[in-house]
């Protein structure tokens, strides 16, 4: 018997694992605009919602499995990752 909810699950911490990959990648774009021009950008503030969506989301589905917990967490880092993207992208084209 395939046990779909366990399947869901893993499907879940996958996905999330990828989009960690996607803002720690993003973060590496502003640490490279950094040192190519010389203009701040803050990309260590990156790891935030990286360490959310990692630590907060993994330990939720493997241990504690609450469906609010987990949103929440999600919500949070995506939302973070959003906003820390965008204030990226305005520093490097110039407010456009």
């Amino acid at each position: 018997m395939v046990d779909y909810e366990t399947i869901a699950i893993v499907l879940h911490i996958y996905t999330w694992i990828v989009a960690a990959v996607i803002v720690t990648f993003i973060g590496g774009i502003g640490l490279f605009y950094q040192k190519k021009f010389n203009v701040n950008t803050q990309y260590y503030l990156f790891l935030i919602p990286l360490l959310v969506l990692l630590i907060a989301i993994t330990p939720t589905h493997l241990f504690l499995y609450n469906r609010s917990l987990i949103e929440a967490s999600e919500a949070l880092g995506g939302l973070m990752s959003l906003i820390l993207t965008a204030k990226l992208y305005f520093h490097m084209t110039g407010g456009e």
